[in-house]
């Protein structure tokens, strides 16, 4: 296929797949268990604007030098072109193709999640976590066609921009025009739990404890701050569990029963003062991200969910916080 690739029939390769997409070819492959999908690959986007009746508009700002001053005025007018733009008839068929392919080994239908995977996008120099974006509860074509522009559309955000700039002060050399995304769809796990695991402290950058947090409901509370997570640490090598901090979690997103999107609920006050997660689920995360980590040869910030008591792996990332 021109414009895609399913998890399980690629080869890892960043320029292609982006950094995120590269990880969850090489965990399929290895036997992780990460809910089935595809990635659309950078090339796409590339086609895509050069395809766009606005091509030569955006390759005048790309050829723009930013300055901070300018930042919002061009991160707006390349990303109001790129949502007016319209894809490739190909591509719209290819990408029907692989939805159905996708639901059919599934057997059954379901949303999808649609996650941004840029091309310098969590290297092991730099992490651009929390520029990019994820979307969820993606149902319908137009659904899925208008997060991949999303998607698109972060890698300009005023933040991305904001950081393109800090890492060329840096000793990077980049440009927008150097700036390219794959983009994950995949299937959406409807979590009871979900959290985020480091597997090297972060918090006092001990190499020798992992991190957990965890809360109810889909992992977007976490990474959104609309909750406080529990707190897990626990030894590396043996895995005994060193301290356990209960947090508030009033709040949990869930899936929205009445329109594809998440919506912010209450929590029960029963759950609110209770662990997330038990101590055989805590050990079980830690084997697990342990793995990743040796897979993937450096200390990982990993994304779960766990749905009838399965966990499934959405992402995992260098850290690149550690001392």
């Amino acid at each position: 296929m021109e414009f895609l690739t399913f998890f399980d029939e690629g080869e890892p390769n960043v320029n292609l797949y982006g950094g995120k997409g590269s990880n969850l070819i090489k965990l399929k492959r290895l036997g992780i268990n990460v809910p089935n999908g595809f990635i659309i690959n950078s090339h796409t986007f590339k086609i895509f604007l050069k395809t766009s009746k606005n091509s030569q508009k955006i390759n005048n700002l790309f050829s723009h030098k930013i300055e901070v001053s300018e930042l919002l005025n061009i991160s707006n007018e390349i990303q109001t072109l790129i949502r007016k733009s319209a894809f490739p008839n190909n591509f719209i068929k290819e990408i029907q193709n692989a939805l159905v392919k996708l639901e059919i080994s599934n057997n059954e239908g379901f949303f999808k999640a649609v996650r941004s995977s840029a091309n310098f996008e969590d290297s092991k120099s730099f992490s651009f976590a929390g520029q990019a974006e994820s979307f969820l509860c993606n149902e319908s074509l137009d659904d899925i066609t208008n997060s991949i522009k999303e998607c698109w559309c972060s890698l300009f955000s005023p933040g991305a921009l904001l950081y393109l700039i800090r890492i060329n002060r840096e000793g990077e050399s980049l440009d927008l025009k150097d700036l390219q995304m794959a983009v994950i769809i995949q299937k959406m796990i409807e979590s009871e739990i979900s959290g985020v695991t480091f597997t090297s402290n972060i918090l006092n950058n001990n190499r020798d404890e992992i991190l957990i947090n965890s809360a109810w409901g889909l992992g977007e509370a976490i990474a959104s701050n609309k909750t406080t997570p529990d707190t897990f640490i626990v030894n590396k090598k043996d895995l005994q569990i060193l301290r356990k901090i209960i947090g508030k979690k009033d709040k949990m997103v869930i899936n929205h029963p009445d329109e594809p999107c998440t919506k912010v609920t209450e929590v029960d006050k029963d759950l609110q003062t209770i662990p997330s997660l038990n101590d055989t689920q805590i050990k079980e995360i830690c084997r697990i991200s342990l793995e990743i980590e040796s897979l993937l040869g450096s200390p990982q910030d990993i994304e779960w969910a766990f749905h009838n008591n399965e966990i499934y792996i959405l992402q995992s990332r260098p850290i690149t916080t550690l001392k």
